[in-house]
């Protein structure tokens, strides 16, 4: 199994690798136990009408986990997310509660 780092800025739009977290953020696992390699991440706050950019910097391939780092969280728990696999398919879910996590992982299963 691979682990990686990626924090995500204050618009949830940019990807950086292995970078600190603060109070205000919110970091949790991405696990992807799906067949497929995932692409594309979108994590958006609930009152926006759009996705926001990708912020993976690099796919997860299937069996791998990373850490995410959404950057100024203020303190928002439930996100909107948009998973985009190798073969273009996606997955969206809403309201999604990052918070509370079972075992702070958030899994991307088949």
């Amino acid at each position: 199994m691979t682990i990686r780092t990626f924090l995500v800025g204050a618009s949830f739009a940019a990807a950086f690798a292995a970078a600190p977290a603060y109070a205000d953020d919110l970091v949790f696992q991405l696990a992807n136990t799906s067949s497929s390699d995932i692409t594309a991440f979108h994590v958006s706050v609930l009152s926006s009408d759009s996705w926001e950019e990708n912020i993976l910097s690099e796919p997860i391939n299937a069996g791998e986990t990373a850490t995410v780092t959404l950057s100024n969280a203020d303190g928002r728990c439930k996100f909107d997310l948009r998973t985009v696999y190798d073969d273009g398919s996606t997955t969206d879910e809403r309201a999604i509660d990052l918070c509370a996590l079972d075992n702070n992982t958030y899994t991307i299963s088949d």
